[in-house]
């Protein structure tokens, strides 16, 4: 799996790169049996000022044969990274289950 991390208005310190990585990473096991390689993931982690101190984890996902956008707010950036963490397991559990309906479909 690919994942680039990039930050808009606020420093990328090493304790939030491995934070949000092992949360992304862990977004990997509900891919199912799909090779990991073929997942790209490219997170932009970022300060809202206009908005107060809010923060947003956006993440820009592909996957063979899909493509999805996940965005998450939060009034710290590591609970925008779980929160998005969350969003990404379930659209990766439809994704999943999308994928093993289709095969059953041409199966029978």
């Amino acid at each position: 799996m690919g994942i680039t991390i990039q930050t808009v208005g606020m420093r990328l310190t090493e304790n939030l790169r491995t934070y949000a990585t092992e949360k992304i990473e862990d977004t990997l096991r509900f891919f199912g049996k799909t090779n990991p390689e073929t997942i790209r993931i490219d997170l932009l982690l970022s300060r809202h000022e206009e908005k107060g101190q809010i923060f947003r984890a956006k993440a820009n996902i592909t996957v063979p044969g899909d493509h999805f956008f996940l965005e998450e707010e939060a009034d710290d950036i590591n609970v925008a990274v779980s929160r998005l963490k969350q969003s990404i397991t379930k659209r990766a559990r439809r994704w999943r289950e999308r994928l093993m309906d289709r095969h059953q479909k041409t199966t029978t």
